[in-house]
């Protein structure tokens, strides 16, 4: 029986790939991770000198593939194998590397349709920022697994433009200093400092509501369930008369974290 073109063609392509994994070749190698990164309490991509800032970096599974994708090195979790650098804009030299704050819960992950990605958060500290000229810069952060028993490769995310200005007088640009700076230190376990850093300003601004949240957060942190819903309640009375304003959804997913962190834990 003669063969069509078509049919002939098709088992030529699957003799050629049978052989080849006979011989010694190798399947395709799996797909790499996704990597994507957005900024932290930053407005417009812009920070200013001595103001930390802060990078969330998102793994996901690729889109190409339906198959698991594990990620657990030998050493570690993935987040330690991860570096986020920012460059210069100019000339695409690394000039500072950040530091991982915020960890993955878990050391090994599986990126899966159920749980299709992970995520931790970096920061370039203020102590960086406050030595770099003001300009434009890159954010970039690279993957690289070598071992372990999961995949291995590397995989990058794309770079992310960023703006370092010189320190502003713009009531914005105070409060996010402020905000970014108050974070930093309750993140070193500097919570009195993070405290009186809000407090100073909101003696200034009793109406900011960014303030008002953020001082919540704090007393929340500290146990202060009681006080963290005097400064909630006046968030309110502020943002519901202007809601365009203000992140309602926000204030209110606030209120609830609060409410539950005040709950007496279970006994056991």
């Amino acid at each position: 029986m003669r063969l069509s073109p078509a049919v002939l063609l098709n088992r030529l392509v699957l003799c050629f790939a049978t052989a080849s994994f006979l011989i010694g070749g190798e399947p395709a190698p799996a797909l790499a991770p996704e990597i994507s990164l957005s900024l932290r309490g930053v407005a417009q991509r812009t920070i200013e000198q001595g103001e930390p800032l802060f990078v969330a970096v998102l793994v996901e599974a690729p889109t190409d593939s339906a198959a698991d994708l594990r990620l657990a090195p030998s050493i570690g979790s993935w987040s330690d194998a991860m570096v986020v650098e920012l460059l210069e804009d100019k000339e695409g030299t690394a000039v500072a590397r950040a530091t991982r704050v915020v960890a993955p819960t878990d050391a090994a992950v599986t990126l899966s349709a159920a749980s299709p990605a992970t995520s931790a958060v970096w920061s370039f500290p203020s102590s960086v920022t406050q030595g770099l000229a003001p300009g434009a810069f890159s954010i970039r952060a690279r993957l690289a697994i070598q071992d372990g028993s999961g995949w291995k490769g590397e995989a990058r995310s794309e770079e992310l433009r960023c703006e370092l200005a010189a320190p502003s007088t713009q009531p914005a640009r105070i409060v996010q200093r402020t905000l970014n700076l108050a974070r930093e230190a309750a993140i070193a376990g500097r919570a009195q400092e993070a405290q009186r850093l809000v407090d100073t300003l909101l003696r200034e601004w009793p109406d900011s509501v960014p303030l008002l949240m953020a001082r919540a957060e704090l007393a929340t942190e500290a146990g202060d369930h009681r006080g963290a819903l005097v400064y909630v309640d006046r968030a309110w009375a502020i943002a519901q008369p202007n809601p365009t304003q203000h992140p309602l959804s926000a204030l209110f997913e606030l209120e609830q974290r609060i409410a539950r962190a005040s709950m007496p834990s279970a006994s056991p």
